[in-house]
């Protein structure tokens, strides 16, 4: 009966684990975003609005060269990834509250 016990402990333990998701910055400093507007966004190590996402993994944020900097959630990109697009730079990083810098480490375009 113990080892029973013990194993499904064990086993409820494992499931509350999976999909704990991740908090990230949720904003746009453009208002024509879908995303919540807040000025301060493209702040360097911003410290605003945050959002816990259960069934995301990976927070992200976009540098665009008009200066709109864009902050969210998503479920792809892995940690230090980074894409481009035309004039945005995009890095994706996967721990709580990551995504409050420019993309620095992201090399090969200007931002």
């Amino acid at each position: 009966m113990e080892v029973i016990r013990c194993y499904l402990l064990l086993l409820l333990s494992s499931l509350i684990a999976v999909g704990d998701g991740i908090a990230c910055y949720r904003c746009s400093n453009s208002m024509d975003s879908y995303l919540p507007y807040d000025e301060t966004c493209a702040y360097y190590d911003y410290k605003g609005n945050q959002v816990a996402f259960t069934d995301w993994e990976t927070c992200w944020t976009s540098v665009n060269a008009n200066g709109v900097v864009s902050r969210s959630a998503s479920v792809h990109g892995s940690d230090g990834e980074c894409s481009y697009d035309m004039y945005v730079t995009t890095c994706y990083c996967t721990g709580d509250l990551c995504n409050d810098q420019h993309c620095e480490h992201c090399q090969g375009k200007n931002i």
